[in-house]
């Protein structure tokens, strides 16, 4: 349910207008922006805009002389001086490892050999990003005039399926993007945005404008992005293209995957044997992504690719537009090509196992034993499911449970035998009915499984948890701009009674259980100071027969609750946070919830705090 909660037909019409207007005439498309610039200068600095048209009108030249130079005098630094372009050098609180010349002498000279090819300025610095599967530009301007620095980011899941070509192709994209960098409208434009989105001061006018500047903007994004495709093929060639497009294509979900990548590594490894050596994650990622696709996924890929049409602000064209087909053939044969690229410019595929493996071990260490944990607490929870009778709602819960597992084939069946039981049952169906649409070979064999999904859209408007997001997709990849916009239409006609019953007030009367949490999460849960909150119940709401269920925190409230209190745990934890009534707990005593205990001496929470 993502897309529909910041689309609906409206917006998605103008953006199809704005992107056809820019089309027709880009000059006189440009010429408009002018006047984001002035409404995001406004937006950012009309205090002082304010104060100093007070100064002039009641004619203190004094005054007006010491407040407007410092603000010439600032807007010079923030839109001149300023870096336009932040370097982001760290995720999180960990800084990204740099790649030197020295160390890895093939890789700047390739660097090196493709930026004068293009005619592109001088990358300054190379950093690796282990787990991300892409690369880009960072242009950063120091606070000297005149001077820049250009910063190149490859992330390691990229540099593991590509080969040298392909490569080659990819850095020439990104370093066509570093020649575009500028004193530019585009980039006054884009710095005002950051400036509006950190300091714009009227919420209330700040969010039309960001909404607006993102639609407008867009057409000049995917344009920019044009140009650096067609920077490949003029300079290598269109196969090149092709082949580092297609590469992207294939292997960029398979990348994204990153919670099934590590459960493959924790099936082998498990985090609480403090004997066991700490996995190889570089060398588990090389075996992951450079596993060959069978040819017909890799066909059914490369069609959906090819028919799909962009959400409103993408970023980048349709595969169709940047290949320049929409001929799977034409595309097949560099859907097999080697992956060499470690080994032809670093000298060995392991070249940066040890970068890698520091990095990423950390993160893996703490994601393993959270899902140790979580893993733990599903096993308990489907085995209390298991001995229970079965309903609508606790069998596709199971097959959440088995899901999250993963054990599909389990889930799969599960689902085929309550399909049998209670066929009519709408909440089974849409389950089922999306998963069929998911892993619908071609366009035209998923129509009927879309169709009958919007009808149960229509009769249950809590359908929408299992079906939207399949559905979006769905219409996305088959390329029909108006069966979507007619699904917006459908979505935000039952947005209100759908809100209505998920954030209805929690009665005694509800289908209500315990609800499953992590150590992690009872630790945070713990850390509130007792003042606050004397007890936390972990309750989860179900919507019979619906297969929905919500997750809140009901809190038995300490000496010093405040309402300010309950927005602050509501940002700190992942569950609804709601005050608790002494009905409430009498009904939660029945059903054996247990709360779970505040320590006296509770630790303060960072976001408790002011």
């Amino acid at each position: 349910m993502i897309m529909s909660e910041t689309l609906t037909r409206k917006e998605w019409e103008r953006c199809e207008r704005a992107e056809a207007d820019f089309r027709a005439d880009p000059a006189r498309y440009r010429s408009r922006l002018r006047g984001l610039l002035l409404t995001g200068i406004l937006l950012v600095d009309w205090p002082i805009i304010l104060l100093l048209a007070v100064c002039i009108g009641f004619g203190v030249f004094g005054i007006q002389s010491r407040i407007l130079f410092p603000y010439v005098a600032f807007w010079v630094i923030l839109i001149v001086l300023r870096p336009q372009s932040l370097s982001i050098r760290r995720l999180g609180e960990k800084r990204l490892p740099e790649l030197d010349g020295k160390t890895h002498p093939g890789l700047f000279a390739l660097v090196r050999e493709t930026a004068e090819a293009i005619g592109a300025p001088r990358i300054h610095r190379v950093y690796l990003i282990p787990d991300t599967f892409n690369a880009y530009m960072s242009v950063v301007r120091p606070f000297i005039p005149g001077l820049r620095r250009n910063e190149l980011f490859l992330g390691y899941p990229l540099l593991v399926t590509a080969n040298i070509r392909t490569l080659r192709g990819i850095l020439t994209h990104e370093l066509y993007h570093a020649r575009q960098g500028g004193f530019s409208l585009d980039d006054a434009l884009f710095h005002i945005r950051r400036c509006v989105e950190n300091f714009g001061v009227i919420h209330a006018l700040t969010k039309p404008y960001l909404r607006r500047f993102d639609r407008l903007m867009a057409p000049i994004q995917r344009a920019r992005e044009r140009a650096a495709d067609r920077a490949i093929a003029e300079r290598f060639g269109l196969n090149l293209l092709r082949e580092a497009l297609v590469t992207l294509e294939l292997r960029g979900a398979d990348a994204a995957d990153f919670n099934r990548f590590f459960l493959t590594i924790y099936e082998t490894w498990n985090p609480e044997d403090s004997s066991a050596p700490p996995p190889d994650i570089a060398a588990a990622l090389r075996t992951t992504l450079r596993a060959p696709l069978p040819e017909t996924e890799t066909r059914r890929r490369l069609e959906r690719a090819l028919r799909a049409i962009i959400p409103p602000l993408a970023e980048h064209p349709t595969l169709a537009d940047r290949t320049m087909t929409t001929r799977v053939e034409e595309l097949m044969p560099f859907a097999v090509s080697d992956t060499s690229a470690l080994e032809s410019v670093f000298g060995s595929g392991s070249a940066l196992d040890a970068v890698v493996n520091a990095w990423l071990q950390p993160f893996f260490l703490d994601w393993a034993k959270a899902y140790h944990s979580k893993r733990a607490s599903a096993l308990e929870r489907l085995e209390a499911l298991a001995a229970g009778t079965p309903t609508p709602d606790t069998i596709i819960e199971r097959i959440s449970i088995l899901r999250f597992l993963d054990r599909p084939e389990e889930a799969a069946a599960l689902l085929r035998s309550a399909r049998e039981n209670d066929p009519a049952n709408p909440a089974l169906e849409t389950v089922d009915l999306a998963d069929r649409l998911s892993s619908a070979p071609s366009a035209e064999a998923g129509a009927p499984f879309a169709a009958r999904l919007e009808t149960l859209l229509t009769q249950e408007p809590m359908m929408r948890v299992w079906a939207e997001d399949p559905l979006f997709t769905h219409y996305l990849e088959i390329g029909d701009a108006e069966r979507i916009k007619r699904l917006l239409d459908l979505c935000h006609q039952s947005d209100k009674p759908l809100e209505k019953r998920l954030f209805a007030e929690l009665k005694p009367t509800d289908d209500l259980c315990a609800l499953p949490i992590s150590d992690a999460e009872r630790e945070m849960i713990q850390a509130f100071p007792r003042r606050y909150v004397r007890a936390v119940y972990p309750v989860l709401r179900k919507q019979t027969g619906t297969g929905v269920a919500q997750s809140f925190y009901v809190i038995r409230p300490g000496w010093l609750y405040s309402s300010d209190i309950l927005w602050n745990l509501n940002t700190s934890v992942s569950a609804t946070v709601i005050p608790g009534r002494r009905a409430l707990f009498r009904r939660f005593a029945e059903l054996g919830i247990e709360p779970i205990p505040i320590s006296r001496r509770g630790k303060e929470v960072k976001r408790l705090k002011g």
